[in-house]
């Protein structure tokens, strides 16, 4: 492969990284009324009459596609509007558990996180025994649960881990 080419490509790559991280940072940056509001006036339009009206979607759209020799496909912008208002919910249903409501959060096999752990921590649940996300062994339910993290601010502010 050619110098050029190979800057060509990494150009390309860096530019759309750069689109997707301004589109998704807009998203981010609407509150839960405003994409509902999307939701209703444009999204459920341009599913019934096949054009996109202007607003938040057709914004997206034009983030992600500013560097025209990139085609980039609505289909793409329709995902990432409907996992942001998906998000948006999820996280309204899902955090803020008890301790109690963590542990069968586990047991059902889900992942769950502490407002005291990082973003990327989290503690699951493999047969009656609790691993941190790096596969840590921190003993059985009990031994962490009710030994280690038996004080009032264990008691709340649990919520599903999202990647």
């Amino acid at each position: 492969m050619s110098l050029k080419l190979e800057w060509l490509l990494k150009k390309i790559k860096r530019n759309n990284i750069m689109n997707y991280s301004a589109a998704q940072e807009f998203l981010n940056g609407c509150t839960k009324e405003v994409l509902i509001d999307a939701y209703q006036n444009e999204y459920l339009e341009w599913k019934r009459t096949g054009v996109l009206p202007d607003g938040i979607i057709r914004d997206t759209y034009n983030i992600l596609s500013e560097d025209d020799d990139e085609y980039v496909s609505i289909n793409y912008v329709d995902k990432m509007f409907n996992e942001r208002l998906a998000e948006l919910f999820f996280f309204e249903h899902y955090t803020n558990f008890s301790k109690e409501d963590a542990l069968q959060h586990m047991i059902n096999g889900h992942k769950v996180s502490h407002r005291f752990f990082t973003n990327d921590e989290y503690i699951h649940m493999i047969a009656q025994n609790i691993f941190t996300e790096d596969g840590c062994d921190c003993g059985t339910v009990s031994e962490f649960f009710w030994t280690s993290k038996h004080t009032e601010e264990w008691q709340k502010n649990w919520r599903i881990f999202k990647i």
